[in-house]
């Protein structure tokens, strides 16, 4: 296997070239689609160590953009539609439509959070106390603020379990790599003794 790896390292590196080349295009190409987007945001959501920093980074873009345009003063449901154009994942912003439409038909914003299964609870719940005191803008504010620390300490930990992960895996390319250059000197050495 080494020596076939060796080989084709040496005599297909231009093959190597172009699908190092090729690949990262492609991939590009078909994320920014909106098939790729959807799919992509619908397997973040559904592997279990990426659901929850992902659903805090989306809460915490959809609360830090929608607090700027409230205290700027924009209307509601203007502010969740440019709200909605912003963010990056596609099921986020199919839900913040359905919520413009539900708060343009006389719901309350933590209602219509409340409706939505991509938010937690904490979200909808927050935003009910915003507007039971007035200060939908600052709590909404506030909620961006503790998302963002929190996606900040789980990209840390994921991080950190990262390291370890790589260790067997470097350990046994390299082991792979050991084995197959020292098991044809132990052979030879038996050979010889023959």
């Amino acid at each position: 296997m080494l020596i076939t790896l060796s080989r084709f390292a040496r005599d297909g590196w231009w093959l190597g070239a172009i699908l190092l080349t090729a690949a990262p295009l492609l991939a590009k190409r078909s994320l920014q689609s909106d098939t790729g987007k959807r799919l992509c945001a619908t397997t973040s959501l559904r592997l279990s160590f990426l659901r929850n920093l992902v659903r805090k980074a989306e809460v915490a873009a959809f609360s830090r953009t929608l607090a700027t345009l409230l205290s700027s003063g924009l209307p509601i449901v203007n502010a969740l539609r440019i709200t909605a154009s912003t963010l990056k994942d596609p099921l986020y912003s199919e839900a913040l439509q359905r919520m413009g439409q539900s708060v343009r038909d006389g719901d309350l914003l933590s209602a219509a959070l409340s409706k939505e299964p991509l938010f937690p609870d904490m979200t909808a719940n927050i935003a009910e106390v915003g507007e039971k005191s007035g200060d939908l803008s600052g709590a909404l504010q506030y909620l961006a603020q503790e998302n963002e620390r929190e996606v900040d300490r789980e990209v840390r930990v994921l991080m950190t379990l990262l390291e370890p992960a790589m260790i067997p895996f470097l350990g046994t390319v390299v082991g792979f790599i050991v084995l197959a250059m020292l098991l044809p000197i132990f052979n030879l050495g038996d050979a010889l003794q023959v």
